[in-house]
C-alpha cells in the first residue's frame, strides 16, 4: 500500500503537476491572443522617433561643434512636423463637394515617444495581457556636413523591430522635406501586408510619390491656388492611377471653379473604371445636373438662344443623369449590398478592402455613441438624398422645357419632399440636396406653385421667418426661406462634409444671394467670398514657396 502511495505521488510530481502547468499556461496564452487580436483590430499609432545625428542614439558634442547652430534648431522641427503631416490624413481630411463619404483604407494615426514602464506590475501586464503600443516606427537619421548633408529615414515593423523601409533624402528646404519624408512613410506603410489587405483596390496609392503630391495639392487648395493645385492634381494622377480618392479631389476642385464638363470627363473615367463604386455614380449624375443648371441660368441672362438643339442638348443630359441616379438607386438596395459584402468571402473573391466598403454601408455611423441605436446607416442617409434630388430634377427639367405643370403635381412633389426632410437623422447629403430643391422650387414659381393651403401650413411653421413678417406672402418666399433653413440643418450637422466654397459657386446657391432675405445666408456661413488667398494657417508647410515645378522635379525616387 505504501509502495502504491509513494508509485502514485511520483506520477502525479512527474506528470500531473506539468501537465497542469503547461495547460494554464495555454488557457492564458489563449487569452492574451484574444486580447492581442482585438487590440490590433484598433487603429495603432505610427510613433515618430526623435532626430538622431550621425547614426547614434544622441548628439555627441563634436557634432554640435560641426554643425551650425541655425541648422540644427531647425532639422530638430522635422519629427513634429511629420506627426503634424500624418496625423493630418484621416478621411475628413480636406473638404469635398457632396456625395463623397469616408474612404474605406484603415487610418494611420502618429505618436510621439513615450518611455517605456518598468516595475515587475508593468513587467507581468504585458507578459499576460501584451498589447501592442505601436505598429510601426519613424527613424530619422541627420548625417554629418562632410557625409553630404542628408536624411536617412527608417520605417521600423513593431515589435518585431524589422525593417519594412529605407531611403536617404538630401537635405534641402525642411518644409519639402517634411512633405517628402511624410509621402514616403505613409506610402511605405499602406503597402504593407496588414494595411493593404485591407484598403480596396480604388484607394492605392503606389509608391511613386503620387500622395505627397496629393497632400500638396490639397494644401495649395487650401490657400485658394487652384492653378498650382491643378499642376499638383495632375501629376499625382500620373503616379497613382485609379485612385479614387485623388480624382475625387480632382473633381470637386473643378466643380469648385464651376468648370462642370472638365469634372464629368474625371467622374466619367472613375465610373468606367470603378463602376461599383456607389459614390462615384452619384457624382457623375450630380455634376451633369450642375451643368444643365449653369447652362439654363446662362441662356436665361441671354447668352444663349433657347433654340432647340440647346433644349435637347440639356435634357440629353438630365436624361443621362437619371440613369445614373438609377444605378445609384440600384446599388443601395439591401439586398445588393448584402450580396456584394458577401461575395468578398468567397475563397476565390476574397477581399477584405472590399468587404470594409461594402460593410460600412450598412452600419450605423459611430459619432455619437451614446446614440447607437438611433443612428441611422450611411445607406439609409443617401437613400434619402438620392429620393430628393430625382424631385429636384424634375423642377430643373421643368425650367429647361419652360413648362407649367398641374398644382396637384406640385402638390406630390412638395409634399415628398418635406416628408423626406421632416424624418428624424436623415443625413446632411440630403438636407443640402433639398436646399436645391427650393432653390429650384422658387426659379420655378411660376411654372410649379402647389395649393395655396398645401404650403401655408408649412409656412406657418416656418421657425426661419422674420419676427416683423412671421408669414411668407408667396410661395417663392417661402421656397427662399427653406433653402435657407435646410442649409442651417447642414451646418448644425457636425458630421457634414460641405465645402463652405459651394456656397458661392453652385448653380442652386447663387439664386439666394440675391433673394428676399438673402442676407440670412451671411449669418450662416460667415463673411463674403474671398478674392484672393487667406492669412497663411498654422500649417507645417506654410514657408513653402510657390514654386511648384522645382518641387515636382525634386521628387525622385528616393535612394533606397
Amino acid at each position: 500500500m505504501t509502495i502504491a502511495h509513494e508509485a502514485l505521488s511520483s506520477f502525479a510530481l512527474a506528470v500531473v503537476i506539468p501537465l497542469s502547468l503547461f495547460t494554464s499556461l495555454l488557457i492564458v496564452r489563449g487569452l492574451s491572443y484574444l486580447w492581442y487580436g482585438s487590440a490590433r483590430r484598433r487603429p495603432l499609432p505610427v510613433v515618430v522617433q526623435e532626430l538622431r545625428w550621425d547614426g547614434h542614439g544622441k548628439r555627441g558634442p563634436n557634432t554640435d561643434r560641426r554643425l551650425p547652430a541655425k541648422s540644427s534648431d531647425v532639422l530638430e522641427d522635422l519629427p513634429a512636423m511629420l506627426r503634424a503631416y500624418i496625423s493630418a490624413d484621416p478621411p475628413l481630411s480636406g473638404q469635398l463637394a457632396p456625395g463623397v463619404a469616408a474612404t474605406a483604407s484603415p487610418l494611420i494615426p502618429s505618436a510621439a515617444p513615450t518611455s517605456a514602464q518598468a516595475g515587475w506590475a508593468a513587467t507581468l501586464t504585458e507578459l499576460v495581457l501584451p498589447q501592442k503600443q505601436a505598429a510601426y516606427e519613424i527613424h530619422l537619421t541627420r548625417s554629418a556636413p562632410e557625409s553630404g548633408n542628408s536624411v536617412s529615414v527608417s520605417v521600423v515593423r513593431m515589435p518585431q523591430q524589422s525593417m519594412v523601409a529605407s531611403a536617404v533624402f538630401p537635405k534641402g528646404k525642411l518644409e519639402e522635406l517634411a512633405f517628402q519624408v511624410g509621402g514616403f512613410c505613409i506610402e511605405s506603410i499602406q503597402l504593407q501586408p496588414a494595411f493593404l489587405r485591407r484598403t480596396p483596390r480604388w484607394e492605392n496609392w503606389g509608391d511613386r510619390g503620387g500622395y505627397c503630391l496629393f497632400r500638396l495639392a490639397l494644401w495649395h487648395q487650401e490657400k485658394l491656388d487652384y492653378t498650382d493645385a491643378h499642376a499638383a492634381y495632375e501629376e499625382a494622377s500620373l503616379r497613382s492611377l485609379g485612385n479614387i480618392r485623388l480624382a475625387v479631389h480632382r473633381a470637386s476642385l473643378y466643380e469648385l471653379q464651376e468648370d462642370y464638363e472638365e469634372a464629368r470627363k474625371i467622374y466619367d473615367a472613375l465610373h468606367c473604371l470603378w463602376k461599383q463604386n456607389v459614390e462615384i455614380t452619384f457624382r457623375a449624375a450630380t455634376v451633369r445636373v450642375n451643368l444643365v443648371h449653369r447652362l439654363v441660368s446662362r441662356r436665361g441672362k441671354g447668352e444663349a438662344n433657347a433654340d432647340s438643339p440647346a433644349v435637347e442638348n440639356e435634357l440629353r443630359i438630365l436624361n443621362e443623369a437619371a440613369v445614373l441616379l438609377e444605378e445609384t438607386a440600384k446599388g443601395l438596395r439591401f439586398t445588393y449590398v448584402l450580396r456584394r459584402w458577401f461575395r468578398t468571402r468567397l475563397p476565390r473573391r476574397r477581399d477584405i478592402g472590399e468587404r470594409r466598403y461594402w460593410a460600412s454601408w450598412l452600419k450605423r455611423d459611430t459619432f455619437r455613441q451614446p446614440l447607437m441605436l438611433l443612428r441611422r446607416s450611411r445607406r439609409y442617409e443617401y437613400m434619402s438624398a438620392v429620393k430628393v434630388s430625382r424631385l429636384a430634377d424634375r423642377i430643373l427639367r421643368r425650367l429647361v422645357q419652360n413648362q407649367a405643370v398641374t398644382p396637384s403635381e406640385a402638390n406630390e412633389s412638395f409634399r415628398a419632399v418635406t416628408r423626406i426632410i421632416k424624418k428624424k437623422r436623415v443625413g446632411w447629403l440630403a438636407h443640402w440636396l433639398a436646399a436645391c430643391y427650393f432653390s429650384r422650387a422658387a426659379q420655378a414659381a411660376e411654372l410649379m406653385e402647389p395649393d395655396p393651403d398645401v404650403w401655408g401650413r408649412l409656412g406657418r411653421k416656418s421657425t426661419l421667418s422674420l419676427s416683423l413678417d412671421p408669414e411668407p406672402s408667396s410661395y417663392k418666399e417661402l421656397c427662399e426661406i427653406m433653402a435657407i433653413g435646410e442649409i442651417g440643418r447642414v451646418f448644425r450637422n457636425p458630421c457634414n462634409r460641405l465645402n463652405p466654397e459651394l456656397l458661392y459657386s453652385d448653380p442652386d446657391m447663387i439664386p439666394l444671394h440675391s433673394a428676399f432675405k438673402g442676407g440670412m445666408v451671411k449669418v450662416l456661413i460667415g463673411p463674403v467670398r474671398w478674392e484672393a488667398a487667406p492669412p497663411a494657417a498654422a500649417h507645417p508647410a506654410e514657408r513653402l514657396d510657390g514654386d511648384l515645378a522645382r518641387f515636382i522635379d525634386g521628387m525622385r525616387p528616393p535612394i533606397r
